[in-house]
């Protein structure tokens, strides 16, 4: 059940419809990272979205329980479906891209089953950058996990985990209801690699993941700034929420070993702030 947060007026003096956050589990918030934001994301109230799912036949809950929530806090929101494999996929790409022209944002939501179709997945994300603003969601589904393809997106956002109530909190996140806090590690041979630091049920995680909120670490002390294996030194700092949503922040404790002379993660913790507290 969705509850209204706030009403806003637009620009011509017309009533734009109310942020709504839809109620869903917290767990299920811990799986997604946002890899990508010029400022996209949060969507606004008074814009129109398309919501174009790639599939091959079945259909995806996701993409559809996301244009149902959308549906209640952005002016208009349409759903377009793209099915791979078809005799003539160059002017299937085109059809599509035709269908969503008049959006001025378009959500590309792509699940592992499109795996074997990045050539087609990358042209069609070519043809709406042409005209619409690209968000870009998927699922850790292995080559299309393209550098290529990400950069044609103004944003992106991955889920690694699959819940019955993803689209909920994909709309929440979307929304800027709720700030994304899960972290991808980079490296050279799997670019995007999700890693967690206890057991997979827990959703705690390091490495890399944009936020909408700005945090702030001051006041760092530490007991000792060298130690030798087995001494015990202690670390102290202020975590600071410098925006106006509740979000987690996942902080992390590194040392600098001398013979390699590369950070190595030793501790971490998750604090969950409330807006402008620290």
């Amino acid at each position: 059940m969705a509850k209204e947060l706030k009403t806003k007026k637009s620009v011509r003096g017309r009533r734009k419809k109310p942020v709504a956050k839809v109620e869903c589990n917290d767990n299920c918030y811990g799986s997604f990272a946002l890899l990508r934001n010029d400022g996209t994301l949060p969507l606004k109230s008074d814009k129109n979205v398309a919501i174009v799912e790639c599939k091959k036949s079945k259909g995806i809950a996701t993409a559809q329980v996301l244009s149902k929530t959308l549906s209640q806090s952005v002016e208009k929101v349409a759903h377009v479906c793209h099915v791979f494999g078809q005799k003539s996929p160059k002017g299937d790409i085109k059809t599509t891209a035709k269908q969503v022209k008049k959006f001025p944002i378009v959500i590309l939501y792509i699940r592992s089953e499109a795996k074997g179709y990045l050539a087609e997945v990358e042209q069609l994300a070519t043809y709406i950058r042409k005209h619409s603003s690209l968000i870009i969601c998927y699922h850790k589904i292995g080559n299309l996990l393209s550098s290529t393809l990400i950069s044609k997106a103004n944003s992106v956002i991955v889920c690694f985990n699959k819940d019955k109530e993803e689209g909920k909190a994909l709309c929440n996140i979307m929304l800027g209801n709720v700030s994304p806090f899960a972290r991808v590690n980079i490296s050279a041979s799997e670019p995007f690699n999700y890693e967690y630091l206890t057991t997979a049920s827990e959703n705690d995680f390091m490495g890399f993941g944009a936020s909408y909120v700005n945090f702030s670490y001051t006041n760092v002390s530490l007991s000792r700034y060298t130690a030798k294996v087995g001494e015990i030194f202690e670390v102290q700092a202020t975590v600071s929420n410098n925006s106006q949503i509740e979000a987690s922040e996942i902080v992390q404790l590194y040392i600098t070993p001398a013979h390699t002379f590369a950070p190595k993660l030793i501790d971490y913790g998750v604090v969950k702030i409330n807006a402008y507290e620290s």
